[in-house]
């Protein structure tokens, strides 16, 4: 079983109403960045997405649509908002991905961390936006590990590497 775990892409700054936060053209650059990442790590189609319903998730998931990563089912949860509920949201996902093989999640600081420590036995990184964790479980009930992790800064400098 594998989770993947995105962060949206850069937004635009702060305001009350942080839900209508929108990406930026470098927010959907990132994205696309990562998304072609992904599909070069044989992670072009998932079973299950599951993506915030806050609007820079929905367009950073819009942005992976377009570039032709895509998911059997597509679902829009509140427990993935910024301030969910680690436990929560982590319940939610394992009951999403029951008879999942593969799964992705776009979220937000801070719960993609936390998402990272209840999925495996490792402290959760900070995520930069667009940034991605994979997962590799045995199942859906137990902990897993870290196979890859990532951000569009990095695949940039390891692309001019080459």
């Amino acid at each position: 079983m594998q989770l993947v775990i995105v962060r949206h892409g850069e937004a635009g700054p702060y305001k009350l109403d942080d839900e209508t936060r929108e990406l930026t053209p470098n927010g959907v650059d990132e994205v696309s960045t990562v998304s072609k990442w992904l599909l070069e790590q044989h992670f072009g189609h998932f079973d299950v997405a599951l993506v915030s319903p806050f609007i820079r998730a929905q367009q950073t998931w819009a942005t992976m649509l377009n570039a032709k990563v895509g998911a059997n089912v597509v679902h829009s949860l509140s427990e993935l908002t910024p301030d969910a509920a680690p436990d929560i949201a982590e319940a939610i996902i394992r009951a999403y991905a029951d008879g999942a093989k593969t799964v992705v999640v776009v979220s937000h600081l801070p719960l993609v961390s936390f998402l990272v420590e209840c999925f495996t036995t490792d402290y959760g990184p900070i995520f930069s936006t667009g940034g991605c964790s994979v997962i590799e479980l045995a199942d859906w009930d137990s902990k897993g590990d870290v196979i890859a992790f990532t951000s569009p800064a990095q695949i940039y400098h390891a692309a001019q590497a080459s």
